[in-house]
């Protein structure tokens, strides 16, 4: 008797343990299957995709070109946030000259219908990058978005900063989170800049001392350990 109730305690624990987890599958871009040789292989990491043509880069300690790895790169010298790998987009760039990339991922399984759920990512700004931005947010969609999609630039991502201030920190992760109430259905998230041109924010960002290299004329960020989280087994969604 003891060991059936021993058995169904740890069915139950297992089920809410899965239940309560990630549900990004490689919130963290440490699943590549293949070794990173260029920019624009987001496709590489388990479970990431980029809808536009410019496709998201993903960086690895254990990436072929020199470029592409961490902690030291092509856009400056940054440590994972967690493992060893990270992504990275461009936000913003100087009268356009550079496209917008973006990240994209389908949840392990789809939203409930008023259930809560905590999404949250971490950001930090490249240290040759010439500018910082604002509007670096997620959108959550029960389709996955379209490059038409997100250049008709209609898009009004759910999840921001709550006073979508200018990142410019280049030594810190960032995090940004907020607690969504989904319609149900929900099944996919793509993080990027959605907002129009005029409404895209930017500042000048000197280079930091001690660092070589030309200045990308633009805001790249790298993104990790990105997650949505049923609320239901969570204390707070706190940033």
């Amino acid at each position: 008797m003891k060991n059936q109730i021993l058995s169904i305690v740890a069915v139950f624990t297992s089920v809410f343990c899965i239940g309560q987890g990630n549900m990004i599958q490689n919130g963290s871009f440490e699943s590549v299957g293949k070794k990173i040789k260029e920019g624009g292989m987001i496709e590489s990491a388990t479970g990431w995709t980029s809808p536009s043509d410019s496709k998201a880069d993903v960086f690895s300690a254990y990436a072929k070109s020199d470029e592409y790895k961490t902690p030291t790169n092509l856009y400056g010298d940054t440590d994972p946030l967690d493992g060893k790998n990270y992504a990275g987009i461009m936000i913003y760039s100087y009268k356009d000259e550079a496209p917008r990339q973006y990240l994209q991922a389908k949840l392990t399984e789809k939203m409930v219908e008023e259930k809560v759920y905590c999404v949250k990512m971490n950001v930090m700004l490249s240290m040759l990058s010439k500018y910082s931005s604002n509007n670096i947010g997620i959108y959550i969609s029960a389709k996955p978005l379209t490059a038409e999609e997100i250049a008709a630039q209609n898009i009004q991502p759910q999840i921001i900063h709550s006073q979508n201030r200018i990142f410019e920190e280049q030594f810190d992760w960032e995090a940004i989170c907020q607690t969504y109430i989904a319609d149900g259905g929900e099944e996919y998230i793509t993080i990027g800049n959605f907002g129009t041109a005029d409404a895209t924010q930017n500042e000048k960002v000197k280079k930091p001392k001690g660092f070589t290299g030309m200045q990308a004329r633009g805001a790249y960020y790298f993104v990790d350990d990105v997650s949505v989280m049923n609320m239901a087994g969570l204390q707070d969604c706190d940033c």
